[in-house]
């Protein structure tokens, strides 16, 4: 008996764990929490504390969620004039703004850091799970997965290039971090124990990852391909199923004769079905994942 509640325990006791390590870490970086001079790429913190400013100051729906390089005065009475940054989606400063709205405070230094470092807190315990689900196959005990997951969280954490861009550095190469992890995640359990729900987690995942930044697509792109090889595997299993079902039904006294050729004709729409999902695949990637960062491009060269 007392076995069970310990087992019980153990994932308890193994988050708190992680978060103490997360602490120390926040701890150990904060002589450069909230100030912008640094080594240089501190700049990008900046253009986000700027643009997210815009948005707290005039309304995000007002500026139709752009980027504005300059502030409302005489001189860029338009959002023309005010050069919108096109380059990147506008989803990683969403999260700013939210906190901003919800607090009614302005968005600041201070502000944006704390956002990169929950984002750097979601990627680690993402990354601790993944590390923990993917060695499950393995048969390898729970202490022995953690302690791996834990190594996986403390190089995410502690590593100096993380250590530095995931606390003082802040856009949308960090902020697709967590999005990128979590959906790798999501296929890892998935494969694990396949559920339609975790698809549906999956792509909303992917679609908030797109509007956060363009690395999403490659990911995207290759979760596609993954998915593609046992389609096509399947496609000839489907076709041959449709062709000896009739006579297999008709052994079996479930149809007639006379109704072997309706019901074929069903059997092999449904694998033409098939056929048709594994080929709209293709132009749904093209449409959700190529044709916005096309858009985007031609917005810049505009």
């Amino acid at each position: 008996m007392s076995g069970a509640p310990r087992r019980s325990l153990a994932p308890g006791v193994v988050l708190a764990g992680l978060l103490a390590i997360f602490a120390l870490s926040v701890a150990a970086r904060e002589e450069r929490f909230g100030t912008l001079e640094g080594r240089g790429h501190e700049w990008l913190t900046g253009s986000a504390v700027k643009f997210t400013r815009n948005w707290h100051r005039e309304g995000a729906w007002a500026l139709r969620f752009a980027m504005l390089e300059n502030p409302r005065s005489i001189e860029f009475s338009t959002l023309r004039d005010r050069e919108p940054y096109v380059s990147y989606p506008v989803g990683c400063l969403l999260p700013i703004y939210a906190v901003s709205t919800i607090t009614r405070r302005e968005p600041s230094p201070a502000m944006v850091m704390s956002v990169n470092l929950a984002g750097q807190l979601v990627g680690a315990l993402a990354v601790f799970a993944l590390v923990l689900v993917a060695l499950e196959s393995l048969e390898l005990g729970f202490a022995l997965r953690a302690t791996l997951g834990a190594l996986a969280f403390m190089l995410y954490v502690f590593l100096p290039g993380p250590f530095y861009w995931l606390q003082n550095v802040y856009f949308s190469d960090q902020a697709i971090l967590p999005f990128v992890v979590i959906a790798i995640l999501l296929e890892v359990v998935n494969d694990q124990a396949p559920r339609p729900g975790w698809m549906r987690l999956q792509s909303w995942v992917v679609g908030l990852g797109v509007f956060t930044d363009w690395f999403m697509v490659p990911v995207a792109a290759m979760l596609l391909v993954k998915k593609l090889p046992p389609q096509l595997v399947n496609l000839p299993i489907e076709f041959d199923a449709s062709r000896r079902a009739a006579p297999h039904l008709i052994a079996m006294g479930v149809i007639t004769p006379d109704e072997q050729r309706a019901v074929r004709r069903v059997m092999q729409a449904a694998a033409c079905a098939s056929l048709a999902g594994t080929l709209t695949s293709f132009p749904t990637a093209y449409h959700y994942l190529v044709r916005p960062r096309r858009r985007a491009r031609d917005q810049r060269v505009a």
